[in-house]
This record gives structure tokens, sequence and C-alpha cells, in this order.
């Protein structure tokens, strides 16, 4: 069986299939890796390490999962997160 590649290495992806890494979402949000794995959200039947949580796909299973984050994840996490001095804290 031959594999197809469904897009050209040279094809720029669209923003929605665009996932960051933990490193790159640290770098955008400009914490550590260690502060963006604790607010990623948990697997199913886990309970969060930190609130508030950010959307995430577990790539494999437990604890050796690759974690990816979509940007526009990373930018509504953002947004929920704003103060604007009249709300209390998150």
């Amino acid at each position: 069986m031959k594999l197809v590649p469904v897009m050209s290495p040279n094809a720029s992806v669209p923003p929605e299939y665009e996932y960051l890494t933990v490193k790159e979402v640290a770098t955008l949000l400009k914490t550590s890796t260690a502060w963006v794995r604790d607010h990623a959200a948990p697997a199913p039947g886990k309970r969060p390490r930190r609130m508030p949580v950010i959307p995430v796909h577990r790539l494999g299973s437990y604890h050796r999962a690759e974690l990816r984050f979509r940007l526009e994840d990373v930018h509504a996490f953002m947004a929920s997160c704003y103060v604007d001095g009249q709300s209390g804290r998150i």
C-alpha cells in the first residue's frame, strides 16, 4: 500500500489545523513549559493540575502523551483570563 500525502510539504497549513507544541505555547505566553503542562486540560477522568485549563490534544496516553494545542484555543484561553480591573481574580 502506497501512502499519498494529503498536502504538499510546501503548502501552508490552514490556521484551524495548525498545532503548537508545549514549547511554542510557552514562548507565545511567555511562561515556562512546566506552567503550560500544569494548565493543559487533563486526560479524561483526571482532575486538572491547575486552573484555568488550556484545551489540548493528547497524542498517546498518560504521562508520556505528546501535547498539541490549537492556536485558536490558546487565544481563547488568553481572552478568558483577561481581567479589566473590574473583575475578580481568576
